[in-house]
């Protein structure tokens, strides 16, 4: 393992420990029923402040949901990249490797997605059709860091051109602050539910990078 591989590493079990420190905060300090229908809310002080003081607007919350769309087909398009070199290539161990380390990495994603939902921290401040909905950790933050984080990476290391490649993930990095700017101010989770997002998309998107440099350093 190379002294880079052990840096990423490293580093994300550091980012996990502190998703982990951090939800230990929400689930254990200063709950109160501020939300919608008294639901009760973790770290209550902060996050009423908070989202007082962002003011929520209508409009963030659309270009959040609309930019929402670019991580969702960000990894269909892999997905078909997949397909289209399993297709070609009629063989499963001649589909690029970095191809199923995406796939995993999505899959980790969806995991984390479903336990949350069913292991309700906290809920929205807002109703949705009149019903609570789980919201700790943001899952649009979360997949905008994992799927446009994890692309930026692959347009770095394996776009030839780069002037292609600075644009390529610049724009992947840019519509992912924009998404997760927006879900803060759009006023449908509270600021711990973005920290949340931050934390679990960060970690798992170190882990992919440490996995995708371990790959490439296996394959010199």
């Amino acid at each position: 393992m190379t002294r880079k591989v052990k840096y990423l590493l490293g580093s994300a079990i550091s980012v996990l420990l502190l998703f982990v420190l951090w939800t230990v905060l929400v689930l254990t300090v200063d709950r109160a029923p501020i939300g919608p229908s008294e639901s009760i809310v973790g770290l209550a002080a902060f996050n009423r402040t908070v989202y007082d003081l962002l003011c929520p607007h209508t409009g963030w919350h659309l270009l959040s949901e609309v930019l929402g769309l670019l991580p969702l087909a960000t990894a269909g398009g892999f997905a078909l990249l997949g397909a289209w070199q399993l297709i070609r290539r009629r063989s499963l161990r001649a589909v690029d490797p970095h191809l199923y380390l995406l796939a995993a990495l999505y899959l980790a994603v969806a995991a984390c997605y479903v336990g949350f939902e069913l292991w309700i921290i906290n809920y929205r401040p807002v109703l949705t059709d009149g019903l609570l909905e789980a919201s700790y950790p943001s899952s649009h933050t979360m997949l905008a860091i994992c799927t446009l984080g994890s692309a930026a990476v692959c347009f770095t290391a394996r776009t030839d051109k780069p002037i292609l490649r600075r644009i390529a993930a610049g724009s992947a990095l840019l519509a992912a602050v924009l998404i997760v700017v927006g879900r803060l101010f759009s006023g449908v989770h509270w600021p711990s539910d973005i920290i949340g997002g931050i934390l679990l998309g960060v970690a798992l998107t170190l882990f992919y990078c440490a996995a995708d440099r371990a790959i490439d350093n296996a394959r010199r």
